[in-house]
């Protein structure tokens, strides 16, 4: 099976049969489940935010962007124009960047 985006049937289907198994398990005794939402599986993909960028031009050619990861959340970081654009780590005032803009500092989408 080639894998794909899941459709909103098939994750009803998912959700659904989370709670049958809920539901046998407290049939058999249990007073609770655990589910494993860690390490890029189903569950993890939902709860987890996408990593902050910081996007800018890159020297290959026109039109073209490199992405840099930042470890932390794009309100961290100051965005400065000019003939040399700059962003700036709010909480220290380290330089990140220098250079050619337009940048800007996203938060990239969840990895699913």
């Amino acid at each position: 099976m080639v894998p794909h985006a899941l459709t909103v049937g098939e994750i009803a289907a998912i959700v659904q049969e989370y709670g049958v198994a809920a539901h046998f398990a407290k049939e058999a005794g249990f007073d609770g489940v655990q589910v494993h939402a860690g390490n890029g599986f189903l569950l993890d993909q939902f709860l987890r935010d996408g990593p902050t960028l910081l996007r800018m031009p890159s020297w290959l050619g026109v039109g073209l962007l490199e992405e840099r990861e930042l470890p932390l959340a794009p309100g961290d970081y100051k965005v400065t124009p000019g003939d040399s654009w700059t962003v700036t780590l709010l909480k220290t005032g380290e330089t990140i960047y220098s250079g050619i803009g337009p940048v800007e500092v996203i938060r990239s989408p969840a990895p699913f």
